[in-house]
């Protein structure tokens, strides 16, 4: 087995904010990472970079995969492996590259826009009420049937592109790819 090192952080954002930024190529780029793949993994998104070959080592393989946790939250898994499988010390150049990309994304994440709060409502002054009369009981009032809880969503991605996709559609809206 490969050197390698690999570490979880959870990020404030949504699953397709976290996507948005690592299918950007400036991001794999600042960091030098080339582009190998993304798919769909489930309740989330897989991505993988590489880095080449060069002087301090003989290249990593970099994967992300990123979680589905609730809207305003993901969970992001960040492994860098040496890419010689028989390489076993890697004088902390593993460690460097998550360390790097968890900057990153702490960087990009922190200046992306953040959804606008809803405005808190004043809390009117308590205006005093007369006192009721008391009435005669009333019939009584069989309660409501209990309503299902909606069955959580986790977001649907396309299985060609990774693009995320809308609700109800048949195709993807980015590569036109028939949903499954």
């Amino acid at each position: 087995m490969a050197a390698n090192f690999s570490n979880t952080y959870m990020f404030n954002a949504h699953i397709e904010t976290v996507c948005a930024v690592l299918n950007d190529a400036g991001f794999h780029n600042a960091l030098k990472f080339r582009f190998i793949s993304r798919a769909p993994i489930q309740n989330g998104m897989k991505f993988c970079f590489a880095s080449d070959v060069n002087f301090s080592s003989w290249g990593e393989n970099i994967d992300i995969d990123i979680f589905y946790v609730n809207d305003n939250a993901s969970q992001v898994v960040i492994k860098s492996e040496c890419s010689m499988p028989t390489q076993i010390v890697d004088w902390g150049k593993n460690k460097s590259n998550v360390n790097k990309i968890y900057n990153q994304l702490i960087s990009v994440l922190a200046s992306a826009p953040v959804a606008p709060q809803m405005p808190v409502q004043p809390v009117a002054p308590e205006v005093p009420v007369a006192p009721v009369e008391p009435q005669a009981p009333a019939q009584p009032v069989a309660p409501p049937a209990p309503v299902a809880p909606p069955a959580p969503t986790s977001p649907k991605f396309c299985s060609k592109c990774g693009a995320s996709l809308t609700a109800g559609s048949n195709f993807c809206q980015v590569c036109g790819n028939k949903v499954i």
